[in-house]
């Protein structure tokens, strides 16, 4: 019988990544439930008791998002089975919403949601680790290695990383577990921002939801920080369930479309995807889409609608090559080899502009002096050089071009006049 914490320091990485989902919406309970499927695989190719392996014991990091990190820190620092989590969620769902199924007030919200997750907290530790600082848990759980991520509001251009370990670089303000999960879950429009010390130094934190809903990038950065000498056998990325695509021919409130652009998740994974499109099988992306993951749902809907995916064909075939990768911990890439792409760039006709990658978030405000009539000259990244128009509507041009900072990648440009909309970017980013 295998040991799934066998050789956990040098084998071949196995990663899990966790997207953000609309919490009110229960649409993050389908990540529990392809999980459950994954390891339930797992349980039975190894002649193991269904329900007994734990997630941390096989994947050596979990990262998650908003919903994603609330499931990543239910497996790995509450140490919970599949089963556990599920129930665990529902009863947070529920303490927070009630019955009214509706928000009633941030203020109240928060505090039911804070109530929950202390009683929650109360049930699986001790007080020792109760005490802990979050950082500290790895030395407490043995290889319970889970990140989970937020938006400082002073600076919304990377994500912070709130770890179960202490990382070499950039660590956040100290906190404890429940901190970082009401950090993580601490969407604006649903729950109040929390507010920590680096010091004497107050910082108040967000959801990632606008523009990082997906984190594989900070799993990348992680794994290079973490884990820059060993190789990856398996990348799973788990989503919420898919949006309709945005159409921006036509679109009067451009602010409007990028923000909401800006919270997909799936052209992240889809970017990552091609990326290592000559490692098959060395990531996975499971999705359960097809419901609109906006709406109010049941558990049971949620359920259903999971079930029915894991059935599909692809589906099973994905499900197999995660479960290869499992067991077999065959290295498909180095860490060093990982990089992540940027992919396109929004400026206005003025050259005082914002740069903004439509598929990822806004990266940065900068002046873009023009160098002839198809160069542009980017403050600290380099030349994009203009290749062909691909098309134009709405006063917005878009263009194939070269970004010689990335090894002269083909990446879309779109450039816009309406200082207007630009400002309404601008008002978007500093939040």
């Amino acid at each position: 019988m295998p040991n799934p914490a066998h050789d956990a320091e040098t084998r071949d990485l196995a990663l899990l990544s966790l997207d953000s989902g609309r919490f009110e919406s229960l649409s993050g309970l389908s990540q529990l439930f392809i999980l459950q499927e994954i390891l339930h695989t797992y349980e039975s190719d190894h002649d193991l008791g269904e329900d007994t392996v734990k997630a941390y014991e096989v994947f050596d990091l979990i990262v998650g998002t908003g919903s994603g990190g609330l499931v990543a820190c239910l497996l790995g620092p509450l140490r919970m089975s599949i089963s556990e989590a599920i129930e665990a969620y529902l009863r947070i769902h529920t303490t927070v919403f009630a019955s009214e199924r509706q928000i009633v007030s941030i203020e109240e919200n928060t505090r039911r949601l804070r109530d929950a997750l202390q009683a929650l907290i109360d049930a699986r530790l001790s007080p020792t680790e109760q005490e802990s600082a979050f950082s500290n848990f790895d030395n407490l759980v043995p290889r319970c290695m889970v990140v989970v991520t937020a938006l400082s509001k002073a600076h919304v251009e990377y994500p912070t990383a709130f770890r179960s370990f202490r990382g070499r670089r950039a660590n956040p303000p100290p906190c404890s577990l429940l901190e970082a999960v009401l950090s993580t879950l601490a969407h604006p429009h649903h729950f109040s921002e929390v507010t920590l010390k680096k010091g004497s130094i107050p910082l108040s934190f967000i959801a990632a939801d606008l523009g990082h809903c997906n984190p594989l990038e900070s799993l990348v950065a992680e794994v290079q920080d973490r884990f820059k000498n060993r190789s990856i056998a398996l990348i799973v990325s788990i989503g919420t369930g898919s949006p309709n695509p945005i159409n921006l021919e036509g679109a009067d409130d451009f602010a409007r479309a990028a923000s909401e652009q800006a919270t997909r998740c799936h052209s992240i994974s889809e970017r990552f995807e091609k990326m290592l499109h000559g490692h098959p099988g060395a990531y996975v992306r499971l999705d359960a889409d097809g419901y609109d993951a906006s709406t109010i749902l049941s558990s049971s809907n949620v359920m259903a609608h999971v079930m029915g995916y894991l059935r599909q064909a692809k589906i099973v075939s994905k499900l197999d090559m995660v479960a290869e990768g499992m067991n077999e911990r065959h290295g498909q890439i180095k860490v060093s080899e990982i990089s992540f792409p940027k992919a396109s760039f929004l400026y206005d006709s003025s050259f005082n502009a914002m740069i903004f990658d439509i598929d990822s978030h806004i990266s940065t405000i900068a002046h873009i002096p023009t160098l002839d009539s198809d160069k542009y000259k980017i403050y600290g990244r380099g030349e994009i050089i203009l290749v062909k128009r691909i098309g134009e509507g709405s006063g917005i041009e878009s263009w194939e071009a070269k970004d010689k900072s990335n090894n002269n990648n083909l990446v879309t440009v779109h450039r816009f006049s309406d200082r207007e909309k630009m400002g309404d970017l601008m008002k978007l980013q500093q939040g």
